[in-house]
């Protein structure tokens, strides 16, 4: 249940800085206030889900998956929705991260 709760805040805290992203450069309106308000709203759900999650995890091992996660799949989901270019060092980046991620989990 735990590692459930922290996959979930990564996978909203991706919509969140979506959503985020989409709006940015728009201009103000209140379409864009609904779309902003909606990031914020799940910006607060992710804290919410993390702070469930740590009740069974450790912060640092929670923090690391969080962070890792969230960059993999922001880079993902850069790449897709927004086209934005993803290079080998990114891809190389997100390894590192990976492999950090494993070594901090690891008892």
């Amino acid at each position: 249940m735990k590692f459930l709760l922290l996959i979930s805040a990564i996978f909203v805290n991706v919509v969140s800085y979506c959503i985020l992203k989409s709006v940015s450069g728009k201009p103000f309106n209140m379409v864009w206030l609904g779309q902003f308000s909606l990031g914020i709203i799940l910006a607060g759900v992710t804290t919410f889900l993390f702070t469930l999650a740590l009740k069974g995890l450790g912060l640092t091992v929670a923090y690391s998956v969080f962070c890792g996660g969230s960059i993999a799949l922001i880079m993902v989901a850069s790449l897709l929705l927004f086209q934005e270019s993803i290079n080998w060092t990114n891809y190389f980046g997100v390894a590192v991260i990976i492999i950090g991620i494993v070594m901090v989990t690891i008892k």
